[in-house]
């Protein structure tokens, strides 16, 4: 078919917005005047001939100062910023003097100017998909890159599965890796916490010192303390068939004595979600039985 990539001149723009070529939107103009759209060709070919001739070595110093930040601007501001991306990367430099005659957003040279100074250093290379890092810089990993995108990829389809809104999406795929170590907090007012073995009768037997943890087991299983040391968040919806389950699940755990603090929270809306189930069977019942 003709809807690829690679079908002529200004074929890559089929699909999205139009690129600026030489300071003008040949094929908006074409639209409005098409009594002119062959002169405007051969103007676009002519401008594209001399432009080859012109790379950007022969770019003044100036000119050149804040063209990565004027190429980060287009990608960004590009409805499909990997084919921007795409193209700017493959023909950068027959398209640094038009990038050079283009906006750099002040906002964006001082966050670049930021990064440089706080996180990466002046002289970092570095490609990036969501915030991740990809291998490919300086070990040139292909297998790796395709396993990053593959679970990138299998991200977004299960947040699309889910119902999650496109903008939601994508503002959670920009949110920062997680550190190696992570901690989580049980005192956020969303969680319910159900025990405490700190303060609990039911724990009061065991030794209260955390070096019980570094104590050799017969059994091989760890030594218990009096302390806070594990804790488990459950997020659920007790309305719902798998949050009962989850529910017997914890039961489970704490009629078995394990040293876990439990906490539970709510699904965003269970409550609402429940009424609504229960309208719309009641609903149904009334009408089986009109029928």
């Amino acid at each position: 078919g003709g809807d690829g990539d690679g079908g002529g001149d200004g074929g890559g723009d089929e699909e999205g917005e139009e690129a600026e070529e030489h300071g003008f939107y040949f094929r908006s103009l074409a639209a409005r005047a098409p009594e002119v759209a062959d002169a405007l060709g051969a103007l676009r070919e002519e401008l594209a001939a001399a432009d080859a001739s012109h790379d950007a070595s022969e770019l003044k110093v100036w000119a050149l100062q804040d063209l990565g930040v004027q190429a980060a601007a287009r990608v960004l501001a590009a409805k499909q910023p990997l084919r921007a991306l795409r193209d700017l990367c493959q023909n950068f430099p027959f398209l640094a003097r038009g990038l050079s005659k283009g906006p750099a957003p002040r906002e964006l040279a001082l966050e670049v100017d930021r990064l440089q100074q706080t996180v990466w250093g002046s002289s970092f290379s570095g490609a990036f998909l969501n915030g991740r890092p990809l291998p490919l810089v300086e070990t040139n990993d292909l297998a790796g890159l395709l396993t990053t995108m593959t679970r990138e990829m299998r991200t977004v389809d299960e947040l699309q599965t889910a119902g999650v809104p496109p903008l939601a999406i994508r503002a959670m795929l920009s949110l920062p890796a997680a550190p190696a170590s992570l901690r989580v907090s049980a005192r956020h007012p969303a969680v319910v916490v159900l025990n405490d073995i700190g303060r609990d009768r039911k724990y009061a037997r065991w030794p209260p010192s955390v070096k019980e943890l570094l104590r050799p087991n017969p059994w091989g299983q760890i030594s218990f303390c009096r302390k806070n040391v594990f804790t488990m968040v459950f997020v659920l919806d007790p309305a719902t068939g798998d949050g009962q389950a989850v529910l017997g699940y914890l039961v489970d755990l704490h009629a078995q004595g394990a040293p876990i603090r439990f906490g539970i929270v709510l699904a965003p809306g269970a409550t609402r979600r429940a009424a609504a189930d229960a309208a719309g069977g009641a609903d149904g019942a009334d009408g089986a039985d009109g029928a």
